[in-house]
């Protein structure tokens, strides 16, 4: 956490020290010596690094720690994208904590100073460009990971955007929750991802890339006077905020020599390979309040006496959280199918409705027994069944092959999907 003139800790915390000890010592935060350049640049696996191909992109969506992190790593790239493509960048934070020991600036001071400058940046980078400052906390945003993925869900286009975001092992931990919030939108989106480093060329060396995920992106003589000029313009993190010790360059020039490259470089990133609602669950037993809020216990009690029949075969729940509407549903069905994208869902109770002693709970991953809407579509990742078995002769048994050889919509016959001994199917969901 940052602190202001007043106030203000003597000893930077370990976060503090993660910003501050390129230009106030010069050292990693390991306490080592950073990487020259040239290592970088002598390094001969540079030769089989392909240029990236961004062909048919319509919509880029950059997501940034802090201010000019999008500069260094991806100025080039934004000063010579074509005019069609739309773009919007996210700043997550206002990147107050840059000097914890300023004497002569406090955070709300550095915050105002460092959104100027990227509003300034961005307009001489891409003067079409959207720019979005959400000014979480500098240091912390581990802590606010929700919301920045909330941001960028809200931003996304599904099957359009092409989302650019920190490296995920950047070794900055505001540049990591980047990329894991990025990761979780473009796995709700189905949204390409690509990532650039900013730290590691300083604080790793040249075997800590993943040189099979790198592509290039060749710079121009005049998009790589633009981006100078952009990187330039951050003053607060390329000249000293004053004399006074605390005040020191943060991005000194044995930094800044990493972007003057006449190439940038990104990596090829897979979206998260889990349901981002999987943390949520971990976290909150009941994260929606399905079970205590009126509001949503009136909305399953509407949505039970909109049903026309009074009995069901089976029941269906899609996205069923912690299954409040799983167990109200087996009042009326006799086998409940309640599918959610969680791994594994949350359930409330142990033994479905309350006091009824006579349902079990089974989980498994669904792998190919969903079929995809299209190459790219996801759906939901996990399945869990629960069924009544006092109600219906065999159990789940009694259906075609067993509950695992459903695919969504029809059996494996390829008829139309219904159970074996006829009945009413009802589809019911949140």
């Amino acid at each position: 956490m940052s602190a202001g003139a007043s106030g203000r800790s003597d000893a930077p915390t370990g976060r503090d020290r993660v910003k501050e000890a390129p230009g106030a010592s010069g050292l990693t935060p390991s306490g080592d010596l950073p990487t020259d350049e040239a290592r970088w640049a002598e390094d001969p696996r540079w030769r089989d690094v392909i240029p990236l191909d961004l062909t048919g992109t319509t919509h880029l969506l950059v997501v940034a720690a802090h201010p000019d992190d999008e500069t260094l790593g991806l100025g080039g790239l934004l000063a010579g994208l074509p005019a069609d493509v739309d773009l919007d960048v996210v700043v997550a934070t206002d990147g107050q904590a840059s000097h914890p020991r300023s004497p002569t600036h406090t955070p709300a001071d550095l915050a105002r100073i460092r959104r100027a400058e990227a509003c300034e940046v961005i307009a001489l980078l891409a003067p079409r460009a959207r720019l979005h400052l959400l000014g979480l906390a500098d240091g912390g945003l581990t802590d606010e990971q929700d919301e920045l993925t909330a941001a960028l869900v809200r931003l996304v286009r599904p099957g359009e955007s092409v989302l650019l975001a920190p490296y995920r092992c950047d070794g900055h931990p505001d540049h990591e929750a980047a990329a894991r919030s990025a990761a979780a939108a473009a796995w709700r989106s189905d949204g390409r991802l690509l990532e650039y480093p900013v730290w590691l060329w300083h604080w790793e060396g040249p075997d800590a890339l993943p040189w099979d995920q790198a592509r290039r992106v060749d710079l121009s003589d005049e998009v790589r006077e633009r981006k100078a000029r952009a990187v330039a313009g951050h003053r607060s993190q390329v000249e000293p905020l004053s004399d006074r010790p605390g005040d020191e360059v943060l991005l000194r020039p044995d930094m800044l020599a990493h972007f003057a490259r006449p190439w940038e470089t990104l990596l090829l990133a897979e979206p998260g390979e889990s349901s981002p609602f999987e943390d949520l669950h971990a976290r909150e037993e009941d994260p929606w309040e399905v079970r205590t809020s009126w509001y949503e216990r009136r909305k399953r009690a509407l949505t039970l006496a909109a049903l026309p029949h009074e009995r069901y075969a089976v029941g269906v729940e899609v996205g069923c959280s912690v299954g409040a509407l799983a167990d109200d549903l087996l009042g009326r069905c006799d086998a409940v199918v309640a599918v959610d994208e969680s791994s594994p869902p949350r359930w409330a109770g142990s033994r479905g409705p309350t006091g009824c002693g006579r349902c079990t709970r089974r989980c498994r991953r669904s792998g190919g027994g969903w079929r995809r809407r299209s190459p790219g579509s996801r759906w939901s990742s996990w399945c869990c069944r629960r069924w009544a078995t006092s109600s219906r002769p065999g159990g789940c048994g009694s259906w075609p092959g067993g509950w695992g050889s459903w695919s969504r919509g029809r059996g494996r016959t390829g008829r139309p999907w219904s159970p074996a001994t006829g009945g009413t199917r009802s589809s019911a969901g949140r």
